[in-house]
């Protein structure tokens, strides 16, 4: 085998899909209204069949909202599409640790063991 096929790694025909919601400029996200309309589709559309996401609501206390929902329904109508988010920045808040839209049921929430910053890593910007 040659050099080009010898080192073409686990998943040679993978393709990545990104969306930008950030606003230019600002510490805020542009989150469509409605995920199932404003992104979800687009990026199935785009071929992406696992989603991630690192955002979510300030502090939903543990709470099913309509972004959860909104997941829900997406990944029931697409079952060969899954979704992860993050958990949160709230380690600390016992229940209401996971953030939505990480409190719907039909994703994978990731998070993390610790929730701590230093020198090393030091905080992007004033998050608690």
């Amino acid at each position: 085998s040659t050099n080009a096929t010898k080192y073409n790694g686990g998943a040679p025909a993978a393709k990545v899909a990104f969306f930008d919601v950030g606003i230019t400029g600002a510490w805020s996200l542009d989150v469509p209204d409605d995920l199932n309309e404003g992104l979800f589709p687009h990026a199935h559309a785009a071929g992406a069949r696992i989603h991630t996401a690192s955002w979510g609501a300030r502090r939903s206390d543990g709470a099913y909202t309509i972004n959860a929902m909104e997941v829900d329904t997406f990944a029931h109508e697409h079952p060969d599409h899954l979704i992860l988010f993050a958990a949160g920045n709230y380690g600390d808040s016992g229940s209401r640790t996971i953030i939505s839209p990480g409190t719907a049921k039909n994703l994978v929430t990731v998070g993390a063991s610790a929730k701590a910053f230093n020198a090393e890593y030091p905080r992007p910007y004033n998050c608690t």
